[in-house]
């Protein structure tokens, strides 16, 4: 469940929003219906404005502080974009291959150093949006659970029931993941969200509820440094 901060202190908004795991606690208020971003009717596609919803990944204890310079600069990237309509379900997934990670032209074993995406899949459930919309996923995957993130655009749009985004991991271990939390991070804005971790000693999975690419606000117990200069 989305839960709502607020922030006093004054920010630059960037075009690149977040969610980033990590841990700590925060505030926790209910998210006021009307701080939803609304939909517009334009060429045939739903959409509210051209500014990204990412969700970046990193470990318990990851400086918050770089959470934007990192989204904007991902190591290795995938991209999938698909027509959704309220009358049937949608999907879209990425795939990255075992070499992806270096040049060195041989598959990497499963038991080689760093954590990475095998997949990545977002589900919305048929009637979940109001009209067609036409949404693009970017993954982005490094060697380090700080290196993964997920871009959507267009910001604005919401999903009822919530869409589902899943994240196939190798090489990470259940003990990096205790303490994880997700944070929605978007322009000068910031929100907490549930992460549920499942899977074997092989894969790892990440899934998260994802309500909209809504805009939000930020708590005062957060601290200001995340928001950048």
């Amino acid at each position: 469940m989305f839960k709502r901060y607020i922030i006093k202190a004054v920010c630059t908004a960037l075009a690149l929003g977040g969610l980033l795991v990590g841990c700590g606690g925060v505030n926790q208020q209910p998210l006021a219906p009307e701080r939803a971003a609304t939909l517009q009717r334009g060429g045939g596609s739903a959409y509210s404005n051209d500014n990204p919803f990412t969700l970046v990944f990193a470990p318990k204890g990851f400086d918050l502080s770089k959470a934007r310079a990192r989204a904007a600069k991902p190591t290795l990237v995938r991209e999938a974009t698909g027509l959704f309509s309220p009358r049937r379900y949608g999907r879209l997934e990425v795939r990255f291959n075992r070499d992806d990670d270096d040049d060195d032209g041989d598959d990497d074993d499963d038991d080689g150093d760093g954590v990475r995406v095998q997949r990545a899949t977002f589900e919305v459930k048929k009637g979940a949006i109001d009209r067609e919309v036409e949404i693009s996923m970017s993954v982005f995957s490094g060697s380090a659970l700080k290196d993964i993130g997920v871009k959507f655009t267009p910001s604005g749009l919401k999903f009822n029931p919530p869409a589902t985004l899943e994240l196939n991991l190798r090489g990470a271990d259940r003990k990096d993941l205790q303490g994880l939390k997700c944070y929605h991070i978007e322009g000068s804005e910031v929100t907490e969200i549930s992460v549920k971790v499942t899977g074997n000693k092989k894969t790892l999975i990440l899934t998260v509820e994802v309500p909209g690419f809504s805009i939000y606000s930020l708590g005062d117990e957060l601290i200001p440094e995340v928001l950048g200069p």
